[in-house]
């Protein structure tokens, strides 16, 4: 049963989109091998990489090809309207998430630099988010427009889908890493983390992917 599973999330990712979200979370990883990262920017990196995934889906919603079908009672409010409160509600979403990550990041950095120096104003950190930021690109183009999702897909359908992906996975790496500010945890433990946060990520894409995404 379990190598079924295994291979039903293979053929629903695709050998692309497995490939990619690989090298998304090999930044971190990498981060911590050979950049001596602490968990604290590993968090900090998973919560910019989410207003990345918030500017994606904001593309997504403002170029979907179909209406969202009225319920009684109300009208669309087309995909400028719906852009508007996406970027509301996803940027209270992530400003309260990026409170409490800072919170947590800022005990967990424990030296001089704080969490300025050792995050804002660390150039590989700058890096990591470029590399993260150009393979989500990279996903847009091969899942939206290139699979042609962009036609079959509506502004509301796309302001829901990145909330249960963020939601769960967040939740959990924030769990994980509270457990690490609290024991001092060695590298090791830190990529346990990254390796946690991948594997949380490739179920999630698998189960909440639309299917023309998932063929590809």
């Amino acid at each position: 049963m379990g190598d079924d599973m295994i291979t039903n999330m293979g053929r629903r990712l695709g050998g692309a989109r497995l490939l990619l979200i690989v090298l998304l979370n090999l930044i971190p990883v990498g981060g911590v091998l050979w950049l001596g990262w602490d968990a604290g920017q590993i968090l900090m990196l998973y919560w910019v990489e989410n207003i990345i995934v918030g500017v994606m889906s904001l593309v997504r919603i403002l170029t979907a090809g179909q209406r969202d079908a009225p319920t009684a009672g109300t009208t669309p409010m087309g995909a400028i309207g719906v852009g508007c409160f996406f970027i509301v509600h996803y940027g209270l979403f992530t400003l309260v998430h990026g409170v409490f990550t800072m919170i947590l990041a800022s005990r967990i950095i424990n030296d001089e630099d704080g969490l300025w120096g050792r995050v804002f104003a660390n150039p590989t950190f700058h890096w990591a988010v470029l590399a993260a930021a150009v393979l989500q690109v990279v996903i847009l183009i091969r899942e939206w427009w290139s699979s042609g999702l962009w036609r079959r897909s509506s502004p509301g359908a796309e302001m829901f889908r990145p909330y249960g992906r963020i939601v769960v996975l967040h939740v959990t790496v924030l769990a994980a890493a509270w457990w690490l500010s609290e024991t001092s945890a060695p590298m090791a433990a830190v990529l346990i983390l990254c390796l946690m946060k991948a594997v949380v990520e490739l179920v999630m894409t698998a189960v909440i992917s639309p299917v023309s995404a998932r063929s590809q």
